[in-house]
């Protein structure tokens, strides 16, 4: 039997991954990223990651199979095409989007409504400032319409919003699509659920949100790396947004280690979101919006199902080829 080894779990994921993974006796569990670990060797023949881990190049010829606990893979598609490994990487579908839209709609709603500020006046219950907006014929655009966007597309339509959405690929025929710079000039809040890609690295500059009426907002559960953070900073000190959510972050597993060691954190990039953070406008979240019982659930099966595909195949159940 192949020693497994899983990094970034957590207590509720664990639980779950022993229940689908039982009678599979040699798998080890970690916490900690790989980064945190500090092991030198790889520990086993399958390793299991989510977005936060790095995969030391040193490793490449000593496993046999990588899988990502996560919808997205542009990590492990990165680390494949920079290594040329000939391990096989796997990746998991579509088991947390609607965990991840009902996180950016809540977003959404705590924007709308300054929840934020609301909690901070509570000690004092005044009402000056914290008057809130309706969703009801707002415009909203879904930056990539994926299963997530999709999902998300949904549930804003339900509240009576105005929707388009903005992808290469127009997928679906349920809502109207539109070209990014006509979408971020239109939208009262524009939501960013598109894959990283060479095309979308850094896309959404400061010049472009610039272009979005005064007033709106911007919600990000994609990639941090789409949306340069020091674009948002300026953005917020010239009072241009009403809000800004952010579950991911650029060079996140560095800043998710920083703060997990209860460091100072040094990074440029970094800094400026730890500012950010006590802006009463600013939501930030430790890449959570994928995080309910029912996708934990979810993806642990899926997990489980594709190790013992694995076991059997030397594939995963979907395999990474790009």
């Amino acid at each position: 039997m192949m020693k497994i080894f899983m990094f970034e779990v957590f207590q509720e994921e664990q639980k779950y991954l022993n229940k689908f993974l039982a009678g599979i006796s040699d798998i080890g569990y970690s916490a900690k990223t790989i980064q945190e670990s500090g092991l030198d060797l790889c520990p086993g023949q399958i390793i299991s990651i989510r977005t936060q881990s790095v995969i030391p190049r040193r490793w490449k010829d000593y496993f046999l199979g990588a899988l990502t606990r996560s919808q997205g893979y542009d990590h492990l598609s990165r680390y494949r095409q920079e290594t040329n490994s000939t391990a096989v990487f796997g990746y998991l579908e579509n088991y947390c989007s609607r965990a991840v839209a009902e996180h950016a709609l809540m977003n959404m709603l705590m924007i709308f409504r300054k929840y934020k500020q609301q909690q901070c006046q509570f000690p004092g219950f005044q009402r000056d400032g914290i008057t809130g907006h309706e969703l009801r014929n707002k415009k909203a655009v879904v930056f990539g319409v994926g299963q997530i966007g999709l999902e998300l597309a949904r549930m804003l339509k339900g509240l009576e919003m105005q929707v388009k959405g903005v992808d290469i690929v127009e997928r679906s025929h349920e809502i109207p699509y539109t070209d990014l710079s006509a979408g971020l000039a239109w939208a009262d809040v524009f939501f960013c659920c598109a894959s990283l890609t060479g095309e979308t690295n850094g896309v959404l500059t400061y010049e472009r949100l610039r272009t979005m009426p005064k007033g709106a907002s911007l919600i990000n559960v994609a990639r941090g790396e789409i949306i340069p953070i020091d674009g948002i900073k300026r953005l917020l000190e010239e009072d241009h947004f009403l809000g800004v959510a952010l579950d991911v972050f650029p060079e996140e597993g560095l800043l998710a280690n920083t703060l997990r060691a209860n460091e100072a954190v040094s990074h440029p990039t970094h800094k400026l979101i730890m500012e950010m953070s006590d802006d009463p406008r600013v939501i930030v979240t430790p890449h959570n919006a994928f995080n309910t019982q029912e996708s934990t659930e979810r993806k642990a099966q899926q997990t489980a199902e594709s190790i013992k595909h694995f076991l059997k195949t030397r594939n995963f159940v979907y395999n990474i080829t790009e």
